[in-house]
Formats: structure tokens, sequence, C-alpha cells
């Protein structure tokens, strides 16, 4: 497995170039950042991929979320679909993660009615990103229409394992009251990206009126069994990237700060289960 970095740590304020920087100073091989911001900084993805190369990174992953449950948007999805491909494939990136979009009201009523037009388009998607050589990969996520264990089950029992696969979310599965390392050994030959994320209260649903985020911590200083899941992934021969990601710095730090520790506990286990 390769261990990549997120930028949403380090927020918008810092470039997509000094974002490489300090991945390359913290050891990262690769990089997850979203296409948007790749076009705004790198219109002509070949730029961008010799400014990865410079500094020994790869374009890792990018996250889209989009109205996969609106059949009525599925043709411009679809048409965004291969904009995004062919750029991503052409700078290097072979991940495109499949972020849920909210969870809305009406929702509730009909949620596997939803999930199935859902379905429908990740398939499309699934199937695009394949001929394109790119692997997508469904995300979980907490306050979305693919949150609890239920909906997760639901929609990658129905889509197809030979295009769609799964990126799972351990804190995001924590903090929705899911088991994170049941979830990486039930769906091991399932998965094709991680996000790994440390977070407080491990399997306890967050209730709505608080904060999801709230229970984020440095990898390595919440609850989730990082090192089970890390080693379940290498019992299972998973050659993918493993994304470190942390949606905000520990109380009192910088994003640097709470990086360099993230990626000094990362060393560690890679030391320790010689990954």
């Amino acid at each position: 497995m390769k261990l990549s970095i997120c930028k949403i740590l380090f927020g918008g304020r810092t470039s997509l170039v000094q974002f490489f920087d300090y991945a390359s100073q913290l050891g990262f091989k690769g990089v997850e950042f979203g296409y948007e911001e790749a076009v705004r900084t790198f219109p002509n993805f070949e730029d961008l991929k010799e400014e990865l190369s410079r500094r020994g990174l790869t374009w890792s992953g990018s996250y889209w979320g989009a109205p996969w449950h609106m059949p009525e948007e599925r043709a411009s999805i679809l048409e965004e679909a291969t904009r995004r491909l062919i750029y991503m494939s052409g700078a290097g990136c072979n991940n495109l993660i499949i972020g849920p979009p909210g969870r809305f009201d009406g929702y509730e009523k009909d949620r596997f009615g939803y999930l199935e037009e859902a379905v429908k388009t990740i398939n499309e998607v699934g199937k695009a990103s394949s001929a394109y050589g790119v692997r997508a990969s469904v995300h979980n996520h907490y306050g979305t229409i693919i949150e609890g264990q239920d909906e997760i089950d639901y929609v990658l029992q129905r889509t197809d394992a030979n295009s769609l696969w799964f990126c799972p979310d351990t804190a995001h599965l924590s903090v929705a009251g899911c088991d994170p390392l049941k979830n990486v050994i039930k769906y091991a030959q399932r998965i094709g990206y991680v996000h790994l994320k440390d977070a407080i209260k491990l399997a306890q649903f967050v209730p709505r009126e608080e904060k999801w985020d709230e229970r984020l911590r440095d990898l390595g200083k919440g609850e989730v069994p990082i090192a089970d899941i890390l080693r379940t992934l290498k019992q299972s021969s998973y050659d993918g990237w493993v994304s470190y990601e942390q949606d905000r710095p520990q109380r009192g730090e910088t994003a640097l700060e709470s990086a360099s520790a993230s990626k000094a506990y990362l060393d560690s286990l890679v030391k320790q289960l010689q990954l």
C-alpha cells in the first residue's frame, strides 16, 4: 500500500503548489486534491503532472460530490465525468472518489428509492472510469445519503463490483455509528481507496445537533483501530492508496503540526507492521 495526504486539512488559503511542498516535506508519496482546484491552477494537465513529478509525488485521488440520486441530472453528470476523467488520467490520477450528496427533506421517506437512482448513475460513472483506467470508489460520509451501515451495504451490493469499489472513511464510519474495522474486514476485497482518519467515541453516532468534526483527532490520538485496519489491508494484499485525511487541525495545532504528528504515527506503524 502507498501513503497519501489529502489537502482538506490545509484549507483553501494554502495553494496547491505549497501543499505539494508540504506533502513532499512530510515524506508522503501521494497527494489528494480536487479536480476544480487542479484545473484552476493547472489548465494543462501535463503541467500538473510535471509539477508533481519534480517532487516525486503522484495525484492519488480526487473526490467528487454530485446529485447521483437525481435521474434528471444523469446525462450532465456523465458529461462532467468525461471531462474529469480525461484530465485526471492525463495527469496520472487513477482514483475517483464518489462522494454522496447531503441528506435532504423527504429522503427518509424513500431512502432506498433514492439510493436505487444513485446506484444507476454511479454504475455508469464506474464504467466510464474504467474506460480511462481510473478506479471509481464509493465513499461513505456522515450526514449524507450514504451514511449508515444499511445504506453502505445497499449501494455496494447493487453496484458492479467489476467497475465500482469502496472507499471506507474510517472516521465517517465511526461518527455514523458504524464499526470501521468490521467494514474493512467485510469489504476487504472490494476496497479501492482508503481515507484514514481518527476519531473519539468509536462507532457512536453523532446526534444531528452536534458537530461531527469535533470528534476528529490526529492519527493515533483517537479510538479508531488504525493499526488493525492497516494490518487487515496488508493481509488482504491491498496495494492501493491509503490517504491520510483530517478535516481540521487538532485543537491548538497548525495544519502542518497535525500532519506531522499523524505522519510520525503512520511511520511507526509502517515499521511495526512491515508495510
